[in-house]
């Protein structure tokens, strides 16, 4: 009899046991971690990309005689490159004529003329991709020197005058893609004006063939010429 009873009395403790050990991991499953883990960085797709002329976009307005003022808006998480900014004249229209003309000293030698620039300084970083350059984040904005335009014919008349101008630039997304070099078209008149062009047409260069290893950019601003 007594027997039985230890019986009994082991058989409820073993059980007890099991129910408090099933009770305990139930309600850990069910608690709220209190260690925080760090997720691994998940890779962009391309469908999650933004397409270049929607990551970086650009616009610009005359802002007196000498100056023209481009400012690029950047998408968060997207940054440029400051060393890979250009801006190129294309044509030059003056009362409806138009041509490659002459802007500045021996202009007429490039087909290509890189249009003097103000660049501010940007954020220093080490990138992947160039090694210790600046980015610029958020936004930028150029000064382009407008002056050599004041040497024509129609020289202080710059509502008869025209531009064609490119912008040439690149960047990168943050989570390790880097787009190749972009070529967005401007097309602006010369009057100084409070509106602002946005492009008429953008492309995509190839990779190291864009030239925009040769640029130079200061980072002072542009200084008006004498005549002003």
């Amino acid at each position: 009899m007594r027997l039985h009873k230890l019986k009994c009395i082991s058989l409820k403790l073993a059980l007890a046991l099991v129910l408090a050990v099933f009770f305990q991991l139930g309600y850990a499953a069910d608690s709220p971690k209190t260690t925080a883990t760090t997720a691994p960085a998940k890779s962009a797709t391309p469908a999650e990309l933004l397409d270049p002329v929607d990551a970086f976009r650009p616009k610009l307005r005359v802002r007196d005689a000498f100056t023209a003022e481009l400012t690029v808006t950047i998408a968060p998480s997207y940054y440029l490159y400051r060393d890979r900014l250009r801006v190129e004249l294309v044509d030059h229209v003056i009362a409806g004529k138009s041509g490659k003309q002459s802007v500045g000293k021996n202009a007429s030698a490039n087909i290509k003329q890189n249009l003097a620039l103000s660049i501010p300084p940007g954020k220093p970083v080490d990138d992947p991709t160039f090694g210790k350059v600046e980015v610029f984040e958020n936004k930028v904005t150029l000064l382009v020197d407008l002056a050599g335009f004041q040497q024509g014919p129609d020289k202080g008349n710059l509502s008869k005058q025209s531009v064609k101008v490119a912008f040439i630039s690149q960047g990168c997304a943050a989570v390790g893609v880097c787009f190749p070099p972009q070529r967005q078209i401007f097309i602006q008149p010369l009057a100084v004006s409070d509106g602002w062009t946005s492009p008429n047409e953008a492309t995509s260069l190839p990779f190291g063939k864009s030239g925009l290893s040769t640029m130079s950019t200061r980072s002072e601003p542009v200084k008006p010429s004498a005549g002003k």
